[in-house]
Formats: structure tokens, C-alpha cells, sequence
């Protein structure tokens, strides 16, 4: 996130910057991006249309600066949590379930934006999103499997598999979400905690379950 290109949003007082975002997060997680209107997200933020213009140009460059703050907020949980410290690929899954609860819990709206702008199909947006998620998801999955203890499987072959599987459950459930039927995060985690114990009893070898 190029902080020079938000000068004057940081320049602001913390306790504003994150009454914008907060109120910014919540416009964007309820309404598709091009319903999502910049004088709603003013008023709730309490400050005027034209002083919101003033700190984002338009409506494009304050939703790519969410998502670029939604995505950092979230690595940095995982740092701070020392995922890419872990070989164990459950426990490093575990792990994970675990901070993006824990964001999902602290930051009300975060979550629903990011998934929201997953499947978000905006053609003004499509040249930003896509590419940047798409580099970041293989890039991440690159870094894991060279991390993961694959002797601890019963097939070598079943770490690559688990790891595709996990991203593509992971988009099944937020399309879920998304669509109003799984906001609950005791029960998203519940959900993944309970796959993790099932993929480990039988995609690990005995004496590692």
C-alpha cells in the first residue's frame, strides 16, 4: 500500500482514518460496488461528500485502498501469528482459520467486504482485483508447499491436493456467505476446524494424527 498516494488521509487523526475506514468497509460489504454510494459512506463516516473527495479522488481509488488495507491488515495477522514458521500443514490450516476469525471478530465489516470483492465482477475494477489476487494466491500456495512437511501424508502427492482443495472450499463457503446463509464465524470455524480433524485422520500417516 503506497502510504504517498493517501498523504492526506494519514494525516489525519487515527481515531478519524478509522471511522472512514470502518464506515467505508460497511458500504462496500452490503451493496455491490456500483451501488455503493460515496455520500453514504460520508455521512456515516460524519464528515461531508467534498471532504471525503478530498482525501480519494473517486470511489475507485477508496475501494482499491480498502482492499489493499483489508488484504495487509490480514498478512499481518498471519505474521504476527507465525504462520509461515509451521510445517505442519494442518496445524498451519488451523492456524489460519484461526486469525482470519479472529480479524473477521475485531474489524465487524472486513471480512464481508473482502468477500464481496472476491466475486466482485465490476469491469472498472476487474483490471485491479483479479490480477493481484490471482498473484497473491499463487504465490502464497508456492510458499506453503515449500514449507510443508509432506512426510507426515500418507501420499506425498495429497499436500498439493489439500492445499487446491482448501482454496477451493474456502471460495464455496464465502460465495455462501456472501449470499447470506453462513455469517456466523463461531460456525465458520467450527466448520473448518472440524475438516481440518478429518483431512488429518485420513490424509496423514497414523502416527501423526
Amino acid at each position: 500500500m503506497e502510504a504517498d498516494m493517501n498523504e492526506k488521509f494519514w494525516a489525519l487523526p487515527k481515531d478519524k482514518q478509522d471511522r472512514i475506514i470502518n464506515s467505508a468497509l460497511e458500504v462496500f460489504a452490503k451493496n455491490e460496488y456500483k451501488k455503493a454510494p460515496m455520500s453514504e459512506i460520508a455521512s456515516a463516516a460524519n464528515i461531508s461528500k467534498s471532504l471525503l473527495f478530498h482525501y480519494f479522488h473517486n470511489k475507485k481509488e477508496l475501494y482499491l485502498f480498502l482492499y489493499d488495507y483489508a488484504i495487509s491488515t490480514q498478512l499481518r495477522k498471519l505474521r504476527e501469528a507465525d504462520i509461515m514458521k509451521e510445517t505442519d500443514f494442518m496445524e498451519m490450516f488451523r492456524k489460519s482459520v484461526r486469525v482470519k476469525c479472529q480479524v473477521a471478530r475485531e474489524y465487524t465489516y472486513m471480512n464481508q467486504f473482502l468477500i464481496r470483492a472476491y466475486f466482485e465482477d465490476e469491469p472498472e475494477l476487474a483490471d485491479k482485483l483479479g490480477p493481484k489476487l490471482t498473484g497473491l494466491i499463487d504465490a502464497s500456495s508456492e510458499k506453503l508447499l515449500s514449507l510443508i512437511d509432506k512426510s507426515k501424508f500418507k501420499e506425498e502427492s495429497d499436500a498439493a491436493m489439500l492445499l487446491k482443495l482448501s482454496i477451493w472450499i474456502g471460495e464455496g463457503y464465502m460465495l455462501h456467505q456472501l449470499r447470506g446463509k453462513g455469517s456466523d464465524i463461531d460456525q465458520w470455524e467450527k466448520d473448518f476446524i472440524e475438516l481440518i480433524e478429518f483431512w488429518k485422520k485420513n490424509h496423514y500417516l497414523e502416527e501423526y494424527q
